[in-house]
């Protein structure tokens, strides 16, 4: 992508996305050291946990990570389902349309980057990642316009996992339910 736009694609994002959204707190790590510091993320390599935000922060490639703030994934999310600036309703649809949709099982479809799943008579959209020292998860429920969002900077372990998904699970359980 890079070698095609001629310069970082972080800058074609900032150009878009960030400063469309005004998400002031969103950033690549590797290209935009002036905007934010980045949390530590640790990940366990030879039996010790080391930070990985410093090993990060020099990746300027394509696949430069991003960092951001709760509140920016949220207003994110938000963008792609409601601002019309954003996204045009024709390629909202074929963002999530039937058209761009696999069908994964009864409950769960994928399209084009986001999970959507039927949970308790509401459809939830939902995105997570991860990178050496982070996970993250950002549900989106349309019919409510609630975003639920969280970051665990323990990186990809065993443990890590595991708390996201029970996390994932309590969420599922408990706030969309009382909804």
């Amino acid at each position: 992508m890079d070698s095609v736009l001629d310069h970082p694609n972080a800058l074609a994002m900032r150009d878009k996305i960030i400063d469309r959204l005004a998400l002031n707190d969103t950033f690549s790590v590797g290209i935009e050291h002036h905007v934010a510091q980045l949390t530590p993320g640790y990940e366990k390599q030879a039996g010790a946990f080391i930070n990985t935000g410093p090993i990060l922060s020099k990746v300027t490639a394509a696949s430069t990570p991003i960092a951001s703030s709760v509140l920016d994934v949220a207003a994110l999310m938000r963008g792609i389902f409601r601002d019309e600036v954003l996204l045009s309703q024709a390629a909202r649809e074929a963002l999530l349309g039937d058209a761009s949709r696999v069908k994964v099982s009864a409950n769960l479809d994928y399209v084009l980057g986001l999970w959507k799943e039927q949970f308790n008579g509401y459809t939830v959209f939902h995105h997570n990642g991860g990178n050496h020292g982070y996970i993250s998860n950002n549900i989106y429920v349309p019919e409510l316009d609630v975003s639920i969002v969280y970051f665990l900077n323990c990186g990809l372990s065993e443990p890590c996992i595991h708390a996201f998904n029970t996390i994932e699970q309590v969420v599922k359980r408990h706030v969309i339910v009382s909804q």
